[in-house]
């Protein structure tokens, strides 16, 4: 899994990041196909916040939702908010069609 795109970043802190499937939240919601939601995000030990420039994204929730095409996983559609959020069914499946239309 490579970086391909963001917005809203303060920082090049993800740019050039390549996972393994199975390796950091991407690579779980990739290997597992199914979406990954992680809270206090900064009270997790992940390799994000090995990175400094990672700390100064200050982001709290984390989302990561696969992308699958014709049953092969095709890369994974992350979001990442700086303040807690616990989403509505409604915005769970948005993310979840947004993923599948992404994918084709």
């Amino acid at each position: 899994l490579d970086y391909a795109a963001g917005i809203g970043f303060h920082t090049t802190a993800l740019q050039g990041t390549h996972l393994r499937l199975g390796q950091g939240y991407a690579g779980i919601a990739g290997l597992e196909r199914k979406t990954i939601h992680v809270s206090n995000l900064r009270e997790h030990k992940t390799d994000f916040l090995r990175s400094p420039n990672f700390k100064a994204e200050e982001f709290d929730t984390y989302f990561g939702v696969p992308l699958i095409a014709k049953g092969q996983v095709k890369g994974v559609l992350e979001v990442f908010h700086r303040s807690p959020l616990q989403p509505n069914q409604n915005w769970m499946d948005f993310m979840e069609t947004l993923a599948k239309q992404a994918a084709i």
